[in-house]
């Protein structure tokens, strides 16, 4: 990535930086652009967009991701701004034809990156009773739509950024969070059915994406099948630990899994 490379990242809380698109402007001596660069994360430090960014010099990131967010509020309840509201707010500030005050980003030196799915199932750990499948789904007020819908409407969305001038994608799937201490806690039923649900959504992110997909779930598995193998002492949490709180993992976690990711970036 020799160029100015205009980064665009869209997810979760293992992605938000709180960044405002009307705040400070990412500049090659800032490539952060708004907050502070380690600030706002849910890892307690540099999460892996701060981490990929400052590696790689001469990228910007624009990062509309959202704690708490999910693909689409009104399938899987959340407060926080969905990946629909996301996509919304990017043609609102850089795509021209929506009104939006655009950076010179183009087709081919834009980059867009998307981590999401971590919180589909989140409801699911309050209540054993409660699974998922690609029939039936339970959530907070009974039933929630089945993966495929969930990925019918993740695919809608890329389309989206595909009509606004998107071509090159960096997917991420979702970790091994059913081993995380949030997850661990309520018992190996409820574990054991997070981690059939986490793997029927990767296998349908898998069979959906027909561009670069980072595999997070077999690092994150690497790493806690072996902590000491990659300098940790265990897998609990704490700042030098996998898991920074009980269920986000720590900046260090971010920064080997952005060194592993390399081969990846200079795909796309």
């Amino acid at each position: 990535m020799e160029q100015t490379t205009y980064l665009f990242t869209f997810g979760d809380s293992y992605t938000q930086t709180d960044f405002d698109p009307s705040g400070t402007k990412p500049s090659l001596s800032n490539p952060m652009g708004n907050p502070k660069l380690g600030t706002c994360t849910s890892s307690g430090g540099i999460n892996w967009v701060g981490y990929l960014v400052t590696s790689n010099p001469g990228i910007l990131s624009f990062n509309l991701a959202a704690g708490g967010a999910t693909i689409d509020k009104a399938m899987i309840h959340s407060d926080a701004r969905d990946l629909v509201s996301q996509i919304n707010l990017f043609g609102e500030h850089y795509c021209p034809r929506d009104g939006g005050k655009a950076v010179p980003w183009t087709s081919e030196n834009a980059v867009f990156g998307i981590w999401i799915g971590i919180n589909e199932y989140e409801p699911t750990v309050y209540s054993n009773d409660l699974y998922f499948n690609d029939s039936v789904g339970l959530s907070f007020e009974g039933k929630t739509p089945p993966i495929q819908s969930l990925m019918n409407r993740y695919a809608a969305q890329m389309e989206r950024l595909y009509d606004e001038g998107a071509r090159r994608f960096l997917f991420l799937n979702v970790p091994p969070t059913s081993r995380s201490p949030l997850i661990g806690l309520q018992g190996s039923q409820v574990e054991n059915r997070h981690a059939e649900w986490v793997k029927a959504f990767n296998d349908a992110l898998g069979q959906m994406v027909r561009a670069v997909l980072y595999d997070t779930w077999s690092f994150m598995t690497a790493i806690l099948d072996d902590p000491e193998k990659y300098g940790f002492e265990n897998s609990e949490d704490g700042a030098e630990q996998i898991w920074w709180n009980d269920y986000h993992p720590s900046s260090r976690y971010h920064r080997l899994q952005v060194e592993d990711m390399g081969d990846v970036i200079n795909m796309i």
